[in-house]
């Protein structure tokens, strides 16, 4: 560098010193003012930061004018250099790409005042605005699938309307939900879940105008901004081209899986605003998923007034929670055979001003608002306070959502309300919907454990609605089904409505389950039950819903005779055997002595027990023809007691029923002098067979 260069640079350091710390890479300029305007002095780095050598920008002054962006001349101030000041702008490469540089100039006194020259020392900030430029697009779009987020399609959305009012046309919004999505990510893993939400991202920027905006405003859902909509009919017909992609399989990791989406379509104009658009189309998304899913929903005044009326119950919900304003009344479920009752299932009812406000409606509302633990634990509070004053064992059913179900301490709050009210763990069913196992099955199974190691039982509700796998039914712990009304209604008149019932009552035996048949209206429909060995009923046929009062007095009216003393021997009936049930589940025995009533041949209960002291007691009492001895119980185990059995009853024929497969076990337990062993698994109508059989053998001999 010449003596004098460096001396010109020194003072255009000294003279923007108190502007800006001077960092080595910084370029250094003079322009000199005046009716020949140039630029007298440019460091040589300039080369560096534009291409350009000094002698360059020095001889040609018309180049300086063309360096600076277009979009940016515009925002320099008036009067930029007279006065010290600052400006970011980008200046044009040699090369022609652009560079964001930052620009601080100070002017030059001239002798006679005001200035001369303007200093200025121009830096590179090109990593700045890489750097600002990241984190906007971070801000401003979702990091997942790169599309625009909920800021910014509201930015879109907004510059849409201020169109549509220029142009007259309409903007529509379509909000899409991908169903099921969560199956995918328990199934799958979270990363399937992903990789499917990014390739649905690209299907559905594939198939919209280039116009139109795609973004995604959280979880599963996608907005789609459709800018200059001419008539509804072409909003429409964009949710059908939106919607067909997201049917087409999608390969996730080795496998493959398919969904659909739910859209909601809202149409707006001129005065519509983009948070009212958004919420619009959200309440006709979920219309679209309360008529089934895979299917667009348009907002109109119908939806209007059902987001209307949804606002209003929410609110007057929250009210009803905190002053006591849901109201449990209970139906019976009683025996088909016999019409005992054996629990009552708890419902939970509302009236707002003064109308009786349907559960299927208020149910899914406090769900939706996160009120659904708060319900939920009102009913099952006041389920279980109330059965502690009704006779024993009748035991209470209590329905559990599939969100109450989610929440992390659903186990240690049933565990709470037993405590609280003082009822024993086994006269508590708490009903699970099968769309609970499909939502979230690991979640669904862990509750499940810790519910039942509680003690409380586990009924599996509308079965036969939903998807549940066989696989995982049998390794969860329940201890009935629930027939779906929809299938009981056609008992006697629909072939295939009786086939799916039979079917449904042969793989609960199976499981070793219970089955209860709800929505039972007809007797002809309790003689289809008996007839396929339903154990259990409930509905208006026997009795309605009811208030507590009135279902103390019904009880009370509708209590079985009671037993025949113990001193009779049922056995000196002739062509009848005495059966001793002997197992600590209360549901086995309940449905070993439901189903040798219901089928009306020779066997008879004379007794039951549910340990191995009990069972000796009732043997020696009672000298049953055969005694069903479950293999594992709390005190003594079916073969520990079973020589001791034999003793006190030499005549009784002992049958082993056991859950194990094993021939070991099976081997010892007829070494200790059992006629049989018998698995769980077996159905029903089979060990009733292999009972009678053993009886009959017996009075042969």
């Amino acid at each position: 560098m010449r003596p004098l260069d460096a001396a010109v640079e020194k003072a255009i350091a000294v003279n923007i010193a108190t502007q800006l710390a001077h960092h080595e890479g910084d370029v250094l300029a003079r322009y000199r003012l005046g009716p020949t305007c140039r630029v007298e002095h440019v460091s040589a780095n300039v080369h560096q930061l534009l291409g350009y050598w000094p002698d360059h920008l020095m001889a040609d002054p018309a180049l300086l004018r063309t360096l600076v962006h277009p979009e940016d001349a515009p925002h320099l101030p008036a009067g930029f250099g007279a006065s010290p000041g600052t400006a970011e702008v980008r200046l044009r490469h040699h090369e022609g790409h652009w560079v964001w540089t930052e620009v601080r100039v100070a002017p030059v006194a001239a002798e006679g005042g005001g200035p001369a020259a303007v200093d200025a020392l121009v830096r590179d900030i090109s990593d700045r605005k890489a750097l600002e430029q990241s984190l906007a697009q971070r801000g401003l779009h979702d990091p997942l699938t790169g599309l625009p987020n909920r800021t910014l399609l509201l930015d879109r959305l907004e510059g849409a309307i201020a169109r549509s009012r220029r142009s007259g046309s309409n903007v529509a919004v379509l909000l899409l939900d991908v169903d099921r999505f969560k199956l995918v990510n328990d199934t799958y893993g979270h990363a399937a879940g992903d990789e499917l939400l990014r390739t649905l991202a690209g299907r559905l920027a594939g198939v919209v105008r280039a116009t139109d905006t795609v973004g995604r405003i959280g979880g599963d859902e996608f907005v789609v901004v459709c800018d200059g909509v001419s008539t509804p009919v072409d909003a429409v017909e964009m949710c059908e081209r939106v919607r067909l992609p997201l049917c087409q399989p999608v390969r996730v990791g080795e496998g493959q899986v398919q969904v659909s989406g739910s859209i909601g379509l809202a149409i707006g104009g001129p005065e519509s605003t983009p948070e009212q658009l958004l919420g619009e189309a959200d309440a006709a998304m979920y219309r679209a998923k309360e008529q089934g899913r895979n299917r667009a929903e348009v907002y109109d005044e119908t939806i209007r007034e059902r987001a209307r009326r949804r606002l209003e119950l929410e609110a007057a919900l929250r009210d009803a929670l905190s002053t006591g304003g849901i109201e449990v009344h209970f139906q019976p479920v009683v025996s088909v055979v016999d019409g005992r009752v054996v629990e009552c299932e708890a419902l939970a009812r509302w009236r707002h001003a003064g109308v009786d406000i349907a559960p299927r409606e208020f149910i899914p509302i406090a769900e939706d608002a996160g009120l659904i633990g708060a319900l939920g634990r009102v009913v099952i509070t006041e389920a279980c306070r109330q059965a502690v004053g009704w006779p024993e064992p009748l035991a209470v059913s209590v329905n559990l959502s599939p969100r109450q179900l989610a929440q992390r301490d659903v186990v240690q709050m049933v565990e709470h309300v037993l405590a609280e009210t003082g009822l024993a763990p086994s006269r508590l069913c708490l009903e699970i919907t099968e769309s609970a196992m499909v939502d979230d099955l690991e979640s669904a199974r862990a509750a499940l454990a810790g519910l039942h190691r509680l003690g409380v039982r586990l009924s599996l509700d509308d079965f036969g609605t939903g998807y549940s796998s066989l696989v995982h039914l049998r390794r969860l712990p329940f201890h009935q089904l629930k027939v779906d009304s929809t299938f009981v209604a056609g008992l006697g008149h629909e072939p295939s409505d009786t086939a799916i019932v039979a079917g449904v009552v042969s793989l609960g035996h199976a499981l070793g389950m219970m089955v209860v048949a709800e929505g039972v209206e007809t007797e002809t429909q309790v003689g289809e039950l008996s007839a396929l060995g339903c154990e259990l009923g409930q509905g208006w046929h026997w009795c309605p819903p009811l208030p507590a009062a009135e279902l103390e007095r019904w009880l009370a009216e509708h209590r079985p005779d009671p037993a025949p003393p113990a001193e009779i021997d049922l056995r000196q009936e002739e062509g009848h055997f005495g059966v001793l049930l002997v197992d600590d589940s209360n549901d086995m025995r309940f449905l070993m002595r439901t189903a040798i009533r219901a089928a009306h041949g020779p066997l008879r209960v004379v007794g039951e027990a549910s340990d191995g002291t009990e069972a000796m007691a009732a043997a020696a009492e009672f000298r049953p023809d055969v005694i069903l001895l479950d293999l594992v119980m709390p005190d003594r185990g079916g073969i520990e007691v079973l020589p001791d059995l034999l003793r006190v009853s030499p005549r009784s024929r002992v049958i082993v029923i056991s859950g194990f497969v094993s021939p070991a076990l099976e081997q010892t337990a007829l070494e200790a002098g059992a006629s049989a062993y018998i698995t769980k698994g077996v159905p029903l109508p089979e060990v009733l067979r292999r009972v009678t059989t053993v009886a009959l053998a017996e009075s042969r001999a």
